[in-house]
């Protein structure tokens, strides 16, 4: 960041006119002194290096599942589904979701569900 001087003076620029806006704020002079009470806090932090683990290579291409359950996106898998039933005017989102879902994404068959469900 110090290295690009446009950056830098745009990111000050920025800082300073945050640190305007909070003054006006109600609590905002304490809000700023508890904050940069805390930042003085931080900078004082010393980890011990023992404590540290370096970082290492990855040689071979990870190709195992993730363990546990990995649920699909409905709203991705029927979008198009989701599309066509929302044109013609079912609108409830999560109703045409789980119809969809009961008919493996089957358009017709969730269509003529809804559709009797909604018959006078």
């Amino acid at each position: 960041m110090a290295e690009d001087d446009n950056y830098m003076n745009t990111y000050l620029r920025n800082a300073d006119i945050t640190m305007a806006k909070l003054q006006n704020l109600p609590d905002g002079m304490r809000l700023m002194s508890s904050l940069a009470k805390d930042s003085m806090g931080l900078s004082n932090l010393q980890l011990p290096t023992a404590d540290l683990k370096s970082g290492g290579h990855i040689y071979q291409k990870v190709e195992k599942a993730i363990p546990g359950k990995n649920r699909k996106n409905l709203l991705v898998e029927y979008r198009k589904q989701l599309y066509h039933l929302k044109n013609i005017g079912f609108e409830d989102v999560k109703e045409n979701i789980e119809t969809l879902k009961r008919f493996n994404g089957d358009l017709e068959s969730a269509l003529d569900a809804l559709s009797s469900k909604y018959a006078i």
